[in-house]
């Protein structure tokens, strides 16, 4: 394959690609407590759900040489990972505007 259709291929891949996930730095000052973006504490072992965003947060312990905790975030339902439907279906969701659909005529 040349150079062309390496790069058309990326470029197919890319234009389906919905998946993320982030972690946070930790944060020693917050003990065993982790910081949503919207400044709300949560401890370690705890699960924040935003369905609005279709994204679950956790609290995680970290045992480095700083200690604290760290925040992990990824996206579930639509924005868990790539998704291609079979030629001549689309992707929808269900009414909780997470859930993935496979829509074919």
């Amino acid at each position: 394959m040349n150079v062309t259709g390496v790069l058309l291929c990326l470029a197919c891949l890319a234009s389906v690609v919905q998946g993320y996930c982030y972690i946070g730095a930790p944060d020693p000052s917050l003990g065993s407590q982790c910081a949503l973006a919207n400044g709300t504490l949560i401890d370690i072992g705890t699960q924040v759900t935003y369905p609005d965003k279709c994204e679950r947060c956790s609290c995680y312990g970290y045992h480095g040489e700083t200690g604290g905790a760290a925040l992990s975030c990824c996206g579930y339902g639509i924005h868990a990972g790539v998704f291609a439907p079979p030629p001549g279906c689309e992707i929808d969701t269900e009414e909780d505007g997470c859930t993935v659909k496979i829509v074919c005529p």
